[in-house]
């Protein structure tokens, strides 16, 4: 028994192909999932095939989530909306002209002895450029992450930004040798700063766990308030043992 349908064609419609005679919003003819994989609750499905787009959609609702954008690799077939005006004569690119090039390639020995002219023509470059697609689309065992294997290779995207490296304000004397020399100090306040600006798990497990009891309101009002999302996801999603 069929309980839902998602129709996702103006989800994952965009992208034109130099052979579409049609704007990348009327060419979702042949934009289609060919991969689908649901996350490890079951809460979640997530889509991926012959598009420039991923797209996450809540299972219960069908409604769509969250939509990545794969590349933004130009030499891609799929990636442009507007295809440039300069390969354009009429309506049609110039580079679709070329249907046979074995053909012209013949006509061009027999009528030029040019050599540098077969040798641009036959040095291997490529006639056509290749269309992004994703091949498999699979979750990770915790559902924040997912892999796509596409035409670029092996892409993984993470849905919680918050675990991604911040440097804000990095510079090269944070280092874990400076922030523990900090710990050594009872500098708790400039430890934890320095932690949470290098966001590495196991150096701020250790300078929360080094913090006193008794200091911890002090070093809580001397955190920089950009970093107080770092350390509320810290503290709300890993677990102390």
């Amino acid at each position: 028994e069929q309980i839902r349908c998602i129709e996702g064609r103006r989800d994952i419609s965009g992208g034109r192909l130099t052979t579409d005679a049609m704007t990348s919003q009327n060419s979702s003819r042949n934009k289609c999932f060919t991969c689908i994989t649901y996350s490890s609750d079951g809460a979640f499905l997530l889509a991926g095939g012959r598009s420039k787009y991923a797209c996450i959609y809540a299972a219960n609702t069908g409604n769509l989530v969250k939509k990545f954008q794969l590349s933004q690799n130009r030499s891609l077939e799929g990636i442009l909306d507007e295809l440039p005006s300069n390969r354009l004569v009429d309506g049609v690119v110039i580079d679709n002209i070329i249907t046979n090039p074995n053909k012209i390639l013949s006509k061009l020995n027999k009528s030029s002895t040019n050599t540098n002219i077969n040798s641009k023509l036959t040095d291997g470059s490529r006639i056509t450029k290749p269309e992004l697609i994703s091949s498999s689309i699979k979750y990770s065992p915790n559902g924040r992450e997912f892999a796509v294997a596409t035409t670029q290779g092996l892409q993984i995207f993470s849905i919680d930004d918050t675990n991604i490296f911040a440097p804000t304000d990095l510079d090269i004397t944070i280092t874990p040798q400076t922030i523990m020399n900090a710990i050594s100090k009872e500098e708790f306040s400039h430890a934890v700063n320095m932690s949470l600006h290098l966001n590495e798990y196991d150096i701020l497990k250790k300078t929360i766990d080094s913090i006193p009891i008794n200091s911890i309101s002090l070093v809580i009002k001397s955190i920089d308030i950009r970093m107080l999302t770092y350390l509320f996801t810290f503290l709300s999603e890993k677990s102390y043992p």
